[in-house]
C-alpha cells in the first residue's frame, strides 16, 4: 500500500472541504 498516495488523496479532499469552507 502507498501512504504518500493516501495521504495525497486526503489533502486533495481536505483542500477542497477548505476551499468550499472559506467560499461560504
Amino acid at each position: 500500500r502507498d501512504t504518500r498516495r493516501l495521504l495525497h488523496d486526503r489533502a486533495r479532499d481536505v483542500a477542497r472541504v477548505w476551499q468550499l469552507a472559506a467560499g461560504h
